[in-house]
């Protein structure tokens, strides 16, 4: 992936709050991610802003993307942890609607 296609994916990623954006962009961590998590959150964003096709997500297999049902129908996550989840919609420009949810 040259340079100017991934700035292209960072730029075509669309986040429900802009602090979380901002963690993404400059690494300034909103206070709703918890310290212990940080860097994977941040890990996990790269990997989701690099995607190509949603079906990139799946690997690693930790991951474990998922459709999401209930109230969060069309939405897709991967895990960070057991608690934490990071959501997103997936159109033909890649992520949009990205957050970072407690999921139970």
């Amino acid at each position: 992936m040259t340079a100017l296609s991934f700035l292209d994916s960072i730029v075509g990623m669309e986040f429900r709050r802009t602090s979380l954006e901002r963690f993404h962009l400059y690494g300034t961590p909103p206070r709703y991610v918890p310290p212990d998590l940080r860097k994977i959150v941040r890990r996990k964003l790269i990997m989701i802003a690099r995607s190509t096709e949603l079906n990139d997500l799946r690997i690693p297999p930790s991951n474990r993307l998922e459709q999401l049902k209930g109230n969060l129908e069309g939405y897709y996550s991967i895990r960070v942890n057991a608690q934490w989840r990071i959501i997103f919609r997936w159109n033909q420009k890649g992520a949009v609607d990205v957050d970072f949810i407690d999921y139970h």
